[in-house]
């Protein structure tokens, strides 16, 4: 009898795989046309840039759209609920984030022990996360401790 052993790229694919397919509580949808679609919405590097941004000459908070102004979670939870929307119809979407959620602004500093970050992105619309490097900034402690508070404060972590 042979035993053959799972690299970790190899398990990490397949668990996300079970773990894709887990997630869809009624199969895929049929669009219009009858084909099925499976969306994922994918965001990375979002350092708790909790806050749009923009050239201090440029910015008019009371005007939309009419500056260079990029970012923040209030403009990305609205553009995941519009995709989620508009996509709904023809299968599930599913909203992803590769990591580095956290440290790079003064935000994250302020609600690294609250977990202001994963509650943020659960009431956004996110489905998953994974940890990017600035995550074990305060290492595995920190980490840990941002968890269990989210947790409990509405962050979907299961």
């Amino acid at each position: 009898m042979s035993h053959e052993t799972l690299s970790r790229r190899e398990f990490l694919a397949a668990s996300a795989a079970v773990g894709v397919t887990l997630l869809l509580p009624c199969g895929l949808a049929a669009a219009a046309d009858g084909k099925k679609t499976f969306t994922i919405l994918h965001t990375n590097d979002l350092h708790s840039s909790f806050i749009s941004m923009g050239p201090a000459a440029d910015y008019t908070p009371f005007t939309l759209n009419d500056d260079t102004t990029q970012g923040g979670y209030a403009r990305l939870g609205a553009l995941i609920a519009a995709r989620k929307e508009a996509g709904s119809a023809a299968g599930p979407v599913l909203v992803l984030d590769a990591g580095d959620f956290s440290m790079g602004t003064a935000f994250g500093a302020a609600s690294r022990e609250t977990g202001g970050e994963l509650q943020l992105m659960s009431r956004m619309g996110y489905d998953a996360t994974t940890f990017g490097n600035h995550e074990f900034d305060l290492g595995a402690d920190g980490l840990g401790q941002a968890i269990g508070v989210a947790g409990p404060g509405g962050a979907c972590l299961q």
